[in-house]
């Protein structure tokens, strides 16, 4: 059996916590030194990325910089609005083109109507367009008993639906001499106004 003994007088043994606080010291202290050198380190590794990516950042930026000075870009964008003011004159152009085609009056198949519906014993002497408008001119035939075929082409004449207002009409009467004698032949002429709706 080993005994310890300390012939020391009290006040000059060492203390018992003494060795153990010093030795806890020591290794707090070398915890402390290791951790503070890492996040030194990481510390200047991340410094050092955040550096070189700026680096980079500035030359895209230099180079984006370059190549919005560049001349091809301005040709570019000089082509780009001449375009752009091309589309807007043709839209221009087409929104003219709408507007006078929605007020347009397309007179073939409004003559081809007219023609349909006139009577036998009606005779069209003359047509007079101004504007949407058209005053046609006629007379009966010496073998039409009376006025009221006129009066009947007119109403056919408004059913038809392409007039914007019911058709206008003058009925009278003219002398005129009998090309088989030389007698006086009353003939009733007549004059209608029609408004055509536009589009015909």
């Amino acid at each position: 059996m080993k005994v310890d003994m300390n012939l020391l007088p009290e006040e000059h043994r060492p203390k018992r916590w003494a060795l153990p606080l010093t030795i806890g010291l020591i290794v707090v202290i070398m915890a402390a030194g290791y951790y503070g050198f890492g996040y030194y380190g990481k510390n200047a590794a991340a410094s050092s990325e955040v550096e070189a990516l700026q680096s980079q950042l500035d030359s895209i930026n230099a180079e984006i910089e370059q190549e919005m000075n560049d001349t091809s870009v301005a040709e570019y964008e000089a082509q780009i609005a001449e375009a752009q003011a091309e589309i807007d004159s043709l839209k221009a152009m087409e929104r003219d083109y709408e507007t006078r085609n929605a007020d347009r009056v397309y007179w073939k198949p409004v003559l081809q109507i007219i023609r349909e519906l006139t009577p036998n014993d009606v005779i069209l002497t003359s047509f007079e367009q101004n504007d949407k408008e058209l005053i046609v001119e006629g007379e009966l035939s010496e073998d039409a008993e009376n006025a009221i075929i006129i009066v009947e082409f007119a109403k056919k004449l408004e059913e038809r639906g392409i007039f914007s207002r019911p058709p206008a009409f003058e009925i009278g009467t003219e002398e005129r001499e009998d090309e088989d004698s030389d007698d006086t032949v009353e003939v009733f002429v007549f004059t209608i106004l029609l408004e055509v709706k536009p589009g015909g």
